[in-house]
């Protein structure tokens, strides 16, 4: 004889995950701002060189310096930077890069010296250097 007994087996429902949803609406602005404000650092410095010769007494070479020491770290940093975003993160690494910048910036603003100016500007094209590649890769990836 055989017994054919059915056994109830609980179907199992998998939660429904939400439906991916497109980037957050500030995303944009806030990726393109840091991006603005390390493009806008390049020129944004030689407005003020004739005001930062007469304050600071700071001698051509230095002003030369004060130029050219955030362009030589920010073009020399961007691959580094753009790496570090792929192995750390993207938002971590541009949230790092704005708050430096931010830090450099300030420290530039209230240099007393020019080598002071000097050191706060290569502080910036770092930062600039952590930011920038950040935001390609992030506007392609959101």
């Amino acid at each position: 004889m055989t017994d054919s007994t059915t056994v109830p087996t609980a179907t199992a429902t998998a939660p429904t995950a939400a439906a991916p949803s497109g980037p957050h609406r500030a995303t944009l602005p806030i990726v393109l701002a840091g991006v603005f404000l390390a493009g806008l650092d390049f020129f944004i410095v030689n407005v003020a060189v004739p005001a930062l010769q007469r304050d600071l007494h700071a001698t051509d070479a230095q002003i030369q310096l004060v130029v050219a020491a955030y362009a030589l770290t920010y073009g020399v940093g961007l691959v580094t930077g753009g790496r570090l975003g792929d192995l750390y993160g993207r938002r971590r690494i541009l949230a790092l890069g704005m708050a430096l910048f931010t830090a450099a910036s300030a420290a530039a603003g209230a240099a007393p010296s020019a080598e002071l100016l000097i050191a706060g500007r290569v502080l910036q094209g770092a930062a600039a250097a952590l930011m920038a590649p950040q935001v390609l890769g992030i506007i392609t990836t959101a």
